[in-house]
């Protein structure tokens, strides 16, 4: 089985459900902005998640995952990112309280740009950044970065088009990077 509709359950039901397909899913997509069932314990729901693709679905090509910001949370997700070498498609949605100091956001989107420059699979075509928006100094590291591999569409909730210097970062790295989206 390729797709299974999964938008109605939360991390740990996910999780048990996915157990019983035994790694034969390519696509595990959830949408958490409109997922009633969405949780206060995401927190260690999505890490039980994240280790169940990894242990078990080596093959997925498209996947939405939610996770925190957390050190624990990173290291899972570069273990999946070394894991599922077939991913194509990436949905992150990451967490945001107004409780969290701004260096520590600055601080988790410079950990995700880095973790995906060392540990994304060649396959990655596409990510979809929920919630999350980039530095520009981070943004244009990311991209020089991502130089000489697998064009890459990035698709953000946050309108970063409508700011002038994001684009003049985009059109910098248009030749190089290959086609990005926003």
């Amino acid at each position: 089985m390729d797709f299974y509709e999964l938008n109605h359950l939360n991390d740990h039901e996910l999780d048990i459900v996915m157990k019983e397909f035994e790694g034969h899913l390519r696509k595990i997509l959830v949408d958490y902005l409109n997922n009633v069932n969405y949780n206060k314990n995401y927190c260690q729901e999505s890490l039980l998640l994240i280790r169940t693709v990894y242990e078990n679905y080596p093959l997925i090509e498209y996947l939405s995952l939610a996770f925190s910001r957390t050190t624990i949370h990173f290291v899972e997700f570069e273990n999946l990112l070394k894991t599922c070498r077939m991913l194509k498609t990436l949905l992150l949605h990451i967490t945001i309280s107004s409780y969290t100091p701004k260096s520590f956001e600055e601080e988790s989107r410079e950990k995700l740009s880095s973790v995906l420059i060392k540990s994304a699979p060649e396959n990655l075509r596409e990510i979809r950044l929920m919630e999350m928006e980039f530095p520009l100094e981070t943004f244009d590291a990311f991209l020089d970065n991502w130089r000489g591999r697998t064009p890459l569409s990035i698709i953000a909730s946050v309108p970063l088009y409508q700011k002038e210097e994001f684009m003049k970062i985009l059109i910098k790295y248009m030749d190089n990077v290959g086609y990005l989206l926003w």
